[in-house]
């Protein structure tokens, strides 16, 4: 079924109560008033009633709490008129269009009191719709219109456009709105088939139809919303709302402000205000442009971003409750985007609205087939929460100084970080956070998403993995966190890159940690109580792991590993493993399976750099003998030969004591290098210790080198290895 929406009555009508709003033009030099028809004696109010309050002035200045609109008495509707012929147009649109509201809502009672026309202003007064059913309706005030024409077939353009004050009473909720106005309303068409049977698709054709019209100012002095709620009001009131620039579907900017809530909470009252808020850059044409499915080319979406508002600001909010306050500088969105999905959902959309005779199967065959589609057509393109400040009794401090989201569709995410934290709980600890974000997270092609829905909606096993997005990277910067009264644990930069992603398992890591503090009580309290008696309070470092897999030489490289402890001596060590597959990855049960020789050691090193790890260990070993430290270190170090042969082949032994004894005796840099002519399967390496350990060296290409000091641990001097695979890119 359906029926024809409007004429140019309610096109007026709708924007009014709807709450649009423009300053109005002034009117042209009075001419004789024409009285229309005769203004009935209002009827009284019902007992208790309260009359509406006089509309204030345009500009309200914030106040800490919104004032509660007065509810409204009972709308006073006036007799039916004996109406005369129409001296102007628009008593003819008011005309019909009450008749034809009454017509299809018998039990509504609507007209007004007076028309009067001064030159080319027409002022309507007392226009009143009043339901009997539920003891509500609208009351107008006093409309007034200028320089009103129409325009064929069904459109009509205004000079100005004003209501003083109007009142709405809707099932217990009231709402007042004072100072509207419109200028240079401009309506080219008022009609819009609503078909029952396509309640979606008939409001898309609605936003057509207003993309269609223009205006140059449209304002609102005040508007208040009181909600009843059991005996207990609940107050919404909207300030000096202005929307400027409409034309061709665009909207140059759109203000209101300052903004107040306040409503009863079962601990008290709860309050919101807002200082202003604005858009700008705002197009209805994407909204038509991607959910009518008639633009739809051969029944395929472009997957084109359009814009439909380009900038959204929201500054000053304060939100209080009992025992909690918060508040956040400013809100703002940029770039709400839209795009045509892959197929059209307006009919599907339709389609669940109403119900429909199709079988269920084919009905979810439809949803399963068209879900992801549902997803496709959003994008934000940035949004951030700047300044963000709870206060509580149990919180001391909990401040978050930045928040965003950047690119976020259903393509994935750009960045999702915050950052200036500075959070103290009580009992707790202290934690700052200079910057956190994690990032380049794109979701699996949208085919492969589409098949698993498929699956799933059709009671098939889905790929667990279709919806497993990979990852860019993650980074922290100034992270600082401890207990009361205890060393806090602390990094300067942390920074973990992912790359070389098979499906949705990355083959390659890069995690950098620079100036990392911990108290030693993190560690093993054996360990840690080790540290203490060596004279280390905590433990100050960097630390890097480098992982990557090169898939044409199938080769797993640990290009860098690398720990630092202040004042103690660093680490670093790479190694390669040659015969790691694709298969391997992406299953990884078929490593049990992986025969001996397929797996080969392709090199290897090893870099410790000590600056004063042994001469701690030396003196406080050496208080348990009775012994002068230099001298304990002298015995230990000559007599060292004989130790490693009782632990290992004493040919194997011979060959690497000299670098340790010199690296004991002038502590630098110990370099261990495996450096095979070939990758040698890991079945002979453990068959050569086996049998002969002393040719491990030569199978191997062992070099063990000791240098005295030379630079700081990080500029050590790290020998290639054969064959590495590529880092992920940062």
């Amino acid at each position: 079924m359906k029926r024809l929406i409007g004429g140019a009555a309610a096109a007026m009508i709708a924007i009014g109560a709807g709450g649009l709003t423009a300053f109005a033009q002034p009117a042209p030099a009075p001419e004789p008033a024409i009285i229309i028809k005769p203004a009935p004696a209002p009827a009284a109010p019902p007992a208790g009633g309260v009359q509406a309050a006089p509309a204030p002035a345009p500009t309200v200045t914030p106040a800490p709490a919104a004032t509660p609109a007065q509810a409204p008495t009972r709308p006073t509707v006036p007799a039916p008129p004996v109406r005369g012929e129409p001296v102007h147009a628009i008593q003819t649109v008011i005309d019909d269009w009450i008749d034809a509201l009454v017509a299809e809502n018998p039990i509504l009672s609507a007209d007004y009191e007076a028309i009067t026309v001064t030159g080319d202003t027409v002022t309507i007064t007392g226009l009143t719709i009043y339901d009997p059913a539920s003891d509500g309706g609208v009351q107008f005030d006093t409309i007034t219109i200028g320089g009103y024409s129409e325009l064929p077939p069904t459109g009509f353009a205004m000079a100005s456009f004003a209501i003083d004050h109007v009142i709405a009473r809707v099932e217990g909720a009231v709402t007042e709105m004072f100072n509207f106005g419109i200028s240079n309303l401009t309506v080219p068409e008022t009609g819009a088939m609503f078909d029952a049977e396509a309640p979606f698709t008939s409001i898309i054709d609605v936003f057509g139809l207003v993309a269609a019209s223009s205006l140059d100012r449209l304002s609102i002095g005040r508007i208040v919303v009181t909600q009843d709620q059991g005996g207990l009001n609940s107050v919404v009131t909207y300030n000096n709302y202005l929307v400027v620039g409409v034309d061709a579907g665009r909207i140059a900017s759109v203000t209101v402000g300052p903004y107040f809530v306040e409503s009863p909470s079962p601990d008290g009252l709860f309050r919101i205000s807002i200082a202003s808020a604005q858009s700008s850059g705002i197009d209805l044409n994407a909204i038509t442009h991607v959910f009518d499915d008639a633009n739809f080319a051969n029944g395929a979406g472009d997957l084109e971003w359009q814009t439909l508002i380009g900038h959204s600001s929201y500054t000053g909010i304060v939100a209080e409750a009992p025992d909690l306050q918060v508040r956040i500088r400013g809100i703002t969105l940029d770039d709400l985007n839209l795009r045509q999905p892959n197929q059209p959902v307006g009919a599907l959309i339709d389609m669940l609205l109403v119900g429909t005779d199709l079988p269920p199967i084919e009905v979810e065959e439809m949803i399963g087939d068209r879900m992801l589609d549902f997803f496709t057509p959003y994008e934000i393109g940035h949004f951030a929460i700047e300044g963000l400040d709870i206060y509580s009794h149990d919180i001391a401090r909990f401040h978050i100084g930045d928040f965003h989201i950047d690119n976020l569709s259903a393509d994935g995410l750009g960045e999702l970080g915050f950052g200036d934290v500075d959070l103290i709980l009580e009992d707790i600890g202290a934690l700052r956070i200079d910057s956190f974000a994690v990032g380049d997270i794109v979701m699996p092609p949208h085919d492969v998403m589409r098949a698993a829905i498929r699956a799933a909606v059709g009671g098939e096993e889905p790929d667990p993995l279709a919806f497993i997005p990979t990852v860019g990277y993650l980074d922290l910067a100034g992270f600082e966190f401890g207990a009361p009264g205890q060393i806090p644990f602390a990094v300067d930069r942390a920074q973990l890159l992912f790359g070389g992603y098979v499906g949705p398992t990355p083959t390659g890591y890069r995690l950098e940690v620079q100036g990392f503090a911990a108290p030693l009580t993190l560690l093993d309290d054996e360990f840690s109580r080790l540290l203490m008696q060596l004279g280390y309070s905590e433990a100050k470092g960097d630390f890097t792991l480098d992982i990557a897999w090169n898939e044409q030489t199938e080769t797993l490289a640990l290009n860098d590993l690398y720990l630092a402890l202040q004042g103690a001596g660093s680490i670093r060590a790479n190694l390669s493993l040659v015969g790691i597959t694709r298969e391997m990855l992406e299953n990884p049960e078929a490593m049990a399976t992986l025969a001996p020789e397929q797996l080969r050691l392709g090199g290897a090193q090893l870099l410790v750099t000590d600056e004063t790890v042994a001469n701690r260990l030396f003196a406080w070993t050496a208080e348990g003998t009775n012994t002068p430290a230099e001298q304990y270190r002298d015995e230990f170090i000559r007599g060292l030969p004989f130790l490693l042969s009782v632990m290992m082949d004493r040919d194997l032994a011979a060959q690497i004591s000299p670098a340790l004894q010199q690296f004991l005796r002038t502590p630098g840099t110990l370099s261990l290098t495996v450096a095979p002519a070939e990758p040698v399967p890991f079945a002979e390496i453990v068959d050569t210790l086996t049998r002969a350990p002393t040719d491990l060296l030569q199978l191997l290409g062992v070099t063990m080198v000791a240098e005295p000091p030379a630079g700081t641990p990080a500029e050590a001097p790290v020998t290639p290895v054969p064959a590495p695979a590529t880092a992920p890119a940062p």
